[in-house]
């Protein structure tokens, strides 16, 4: 970078002049754009190498060969991760590249701000609920849940999906009915929302208009998110596996995104076809906020599909530990349209009785939005479990141990989470719970016979562990 490219690093954008906004973006877009096409297409990086000025304008990357091999095949990577790791050698990257590795922690700022605020509902219950079951996450699912973003409230606009991926996690059945938008259907979403606004607060905007379902099936998914951007001003987050299905509608999406209207859209890439398609039909900045997701196996980038839904169909290849196990990153309610029902989801890793990897409970239907409203608040107050049982005996998850961690005894997850035991009382109490067959009373009791400690202590202690999810709750037994 030169020296006026050094002076705008601690800017904003709106600080600086047209121009250098401008040609900041356009570096950044194309940084993005070299990475993604690398990424997807098989064979792209050997076809840079071969031909670097031709590689460049056959995918419309504006970068010259010196920025571009910087980011993609530095002649030397072990002084590029000098540069990288020393501030005092800044000037030594090329603004785009550091514009991008920018770009990219302040998405990850952003969604760590999802989890810890933006997704949290103002619903006291709720807010308990959701807590602990993202604490359970941190131990069911391991490090991969620190990308799911827990949201409270998801909204489906269709009865199944018309794309049928052989991978879908969520095991999503055949499209089967539309809500579309008439007088009647419109007011009945307007009402729906409003309540969610007014119960869960402003968290109910975070969620997606669909779950199991393909959003682009709706044709009018427009008109609903006018609404839905209306009442909570932001738009919707997308995933589709169609964005070729009509190119000038998904442009639509993706160009509301750069007047700042949203955060993220993610188009699932399915084949190869479709790969060459999104880089022929979208521009570098057009494609800026849009993740690409390489779902085929030819794809440089593509990871094995999450053993979830369809894909536990495999019963030749078991869910491997770094697996999470489910693609659901809601835990709170998913309200679908046509059929006016409502039921309560949270992830889970799949297994022979959570498939999909989602704990569903059954579905409540509603009439209208005062029904809504009634029934919602119901179950909050009456359904989700808050507090630790009193009368059932209490038990460690089933993937949770007693072992050594960091040379000290810890309660220690299979998959990566460890809760250190640092008093005796807290062994004891941790054995106790991996047997399964006291109540919180009766542990209470027995540490305080066995004069390790007072039942206050114990009760203190079971209290915590239920609230960081280590103590399974009624809904899994």
């Amino acid at each position: 970078m030169n020296e006026h490219e050094l002076s705008l690093i601690d800017k904003n954008l709106n600080e600086m002049s047209p121009q250098d906004s401008s040609r900041i973006m356009l570096g950044l877009s194309n940084a993005k754009r070299l990475i993604d096409v690398t990424s997807i297409i098989p064979g792209a990086r050997d076809e840079y190498i071969s031909d670097k000025k031709s590689f460049l304008e056959k995918y419309g990357i504006e970068l010259s060969v010196e920025d571009a091999d910087f980011l993609i095949c530095p002649a030397n990577p072990k002084e590029k991760l000098q540069i990288i790791s020393d501030p005092k050698r800044i000037s030594e990257m090329p603004e785009s590249f550091f514009r991008y590795r920018q770009f990219y922690g302040n998405k990850l700022a952003f969604r760590d701000k999802m989890i810890n605020e933006l997704c949290v509902p103002d619903n006291e219950k709720l807010k308990k609920w959701r807590l602990r079951q993202k604490r359970r996450c941190d131990g069911e699912l391991g490090g991969l849940n620190e990308s799911f973003v827990h949201t409270v409230v998801t909204y489906e606009l269709a009865s199944g999906c018309s794309v049928g991926c052989p991978f879908c996690g969520l095991d999503a059945g055949p499209l089967k009915e539309l809500f579309r938008y008439t007088p009647e259907n419109s007011k009945l979403f307007g009402d729906v929302i409003r309540v969610c606004h007014k119960v869960v607060g402003d968290a109910a905007g975070n969620g997606m208009m669909y779950f199991a379902t393909e959003p682009l099936d709706n044709p009018d998914y427009e008109k609903f998110e006018k609404d839905f951007y209306n009442e909570f001003h932001i738009v919707p987050q997308i995933t589709t596996a169609v964005f070729d299905r009509d190119i000038e509608r998904t442009r639509y999406f993706v160009n509301e995104l750069s007047k700042g209207m949203g955060f993220i859209h993610r188009f699932t890439i399915r084949s190869l076809e479709m790969a060459r398609s999104v880089f022929e039909n979208f521009s570098a900045p057009e494609l800026l906020m849009v993740e690409l997701l390489p779902q085929f196996p030819e794809a440089p980038s593509f990871a094995p599909y999450v053993k979830a839904g369809r894909e536990t169909e495999n019963e030749h290849e078991p869910i491997a530990d770094t697996d999470p196990g489910t693609i659901c990153c809601v835990d709170g309610f998913c309200i679908n349209f046509p059929e006016k029902k409502f039921k309560l989801i949270s992830p889970v890793r799949a297994c022979e009785r959570f498939p999909k990897g989602i704990y569903e409970s059954e579905w409540i239907g509603f009439s209208d939005g005062d029904d809504f409203e009634e029934k919602l608040k119901a179950y909050i107050e009456e359904k989700l479990e808050i507090e630790i049982p009193q009368d059932n005996p209490l038990k460690l998850y089933d993937y949770m141990d007693i072992s050594e961690y960091k040379n000290a005894p810890a309660i220690v997850s299979k998959y990566g989470e460890a809760i250190p035991l640092k008093e005796p009382y807290m062994v004891r109490i941790a054995e106790l719970l991996k047997e399964g067959k006291y109540t919180r009373k009766e542990i209470a009791g027995m540490v305080m016979k066995e004069n390790i400690t007072a039942p206050e202590n114990a009760y203190w202690y079971l209290n915590r562990l239920w609230d960081n999810g280590c103590i399974i709750e009624t809904i899994f037994l």
